[in-house]
């Protein structure tokens, strides 16, 4: 495969390849003379981004649980559960796919990494490319909701904005979209910082992770391949709950509580759905995992759905 882009390994696992592979087209593309100029210039930053990052390589198991449970509300605020375990970290779900995390002080950048099928894309010199495959969806703070990118029409400039904030009926399209990326990668991030259900180990042995390393001119304590860990035995919650240890892992859904104003997390929701619900105090009741992937996979998914009056 030539036009520098590099030929990629077939006994690597996904982590790894979906690695080089968006390191390898960013590089590409931010050298490529058709490609347009702000493509070049975020293709620049991104190559530095991927520099030092660390790089975890989720299970396909995990990726169908994740995507199978129920959705975050996207006006509660994002867990503590959902913070990265690195600065930069990139987490491949598949060959090519994945999202990348850049933390900058207390604040999370999240973005998607769809770079599978752009290889050939990016190959053809009659195209010009108007985008890259790592694109920015979103950022958060812990305790706070997500704020999604966007355009501002008049400067041009990139913005965040709440979900409850858009207006733009086809603004309001896009990010629906965008949300079931989002709420997948939040859900992945609450998996990964469960360590009674996910082991976290290097990938491949001491000899190939050298080899990778010589490689990449990367570390070697920064690839990680994250399995779910079902030998660790389950702790009940309660001492007499006979049936804790054989519920298949699920995932208990968080929601909106009343509460009273003086009460620590409470806060008001003016932008709830339902009209009764934007006065008084509420307090957000985070979600949980329950049971253990040794028993099997439990898959919810509520959609909400609004009736006839």
């Amino acid at each position: 495969m030539g036009n520098g882009i590099m030929k990629l390994a077939t006994d690597n696992g996904h982590g790894i390849e979906t690695y080089k592979l968006t390191y390898e087209l960013m590089k590409f593309l931010e050298k490529k003379p058709s490609v347009h100029p702000n493509v070049k210039r975020d293709a620049k930053f991104l190559v530095q981004l991927l520099d030092d990052c660390q790089v975890y390589e989720i299970d396909s198991k995990i990726s169908h649980f994740a995507l199978n449970q129920e959705p975050p509300d996207l006006d509660a605020p994002v867990s503590d559960e959902c913070a990265s375990p690195a600065d930069k970290l990139l987490v491949s779900t598949s060959y090519g796919s994945g999202f990348f995390v850049e933390k900058v002080k207390d604040t999370y950048y999240l973005f998607t990494i769809q770079t599978d099928g752009w290889l050939q894309l990016s190959m053809e010199d009659n195209i010009q490319l108007d985008a890259n495959p790592m694109q920015l969806l979103a950022s958060y703070k812990l305790g706070e909701q997500v704020h999604l990118t966007h355009k501002d029409h008049t400067t041009g400039k990139t913005k965040f904005s709440k979900f409850d904030d858009l207006y733009d009926a086809d603004e309001f399209k896009l990010f629906e979209k965008a949300w079931v990326l989002i709420e997948s990668y939040l859900m992945i991030l609450r998996v990964i910082n469960s360590p009674r259900l996910t082991d976290k180990k290097p990938p491949g042995t001491r000899q190939q992770r050298r080899r990778i390393a010589m490689g990449m001119g990367k570390a070697v304590d920064a690839w990680h391949r994250v399995s779910w860990n079902i030998d660790k035995a389950a702790i009940a919650k309660e001492p007499y709950d006979n049936n804790f240890h054989k519920m298949p892992l699920h995932f208990n859904r968080g929601h909106w509580k009343r509460a009273l104003e003086h009460h620590p997390k409470s806060r008001q929701r003016p932008n709830a759905l339902k009209p009764q619900h934007r006065t008084g105090w509420w307090t957000w009741i985070d979600g949980y995992f329950a049971g253990h992937p040794a028993f099997g996979f439990k898959k919810q998914y509520w959609k909400p759905t609004k009736g006839a009056a």
